[in-house]
């Protein structure tokens, strides 16, 4: 082992350390995102950031169908039955 002296004059050893073997291991990881997996992020990150979720939206385009078409079918059932009474 070779020696070495630094500024102070005090002796220190120095050590070469090589692998015993110079094949390693690589490990290579790949992200990989389903579409379950990106959906359930996307409403997680709404719930958490916005308090929204993908029920919330479902829920509201459901209530605007219901109103649009739902007023419109009372609509004609109410001038139908204007028409029959008139009619009698």
């Amino acid at each position: 082992m070779p020696r070495c002296s630094n500024s102070e004059g005090k002796n220190l050893w120095m050590f070469r350390l090589f692998p015993a073997n110079k094949f390693t291991l690589r490990i290579v990881k790949t992200a990989t995102m389903t579409l379950a997996d990106l959906v359930c992020n996307v409403g997680g990150a709404m719930g958490l950031f916005c308090g929204f979720s993908i029920l919330s939206a479902v829920e509201g385009v459901y209530w605007i169908a219901k109103g649009i078409f739902g007023e419109g079918k009372r609509a004609a059932a109410g001038r139908k039955k204007t028409e029959e009474e008139e009619g009698h």
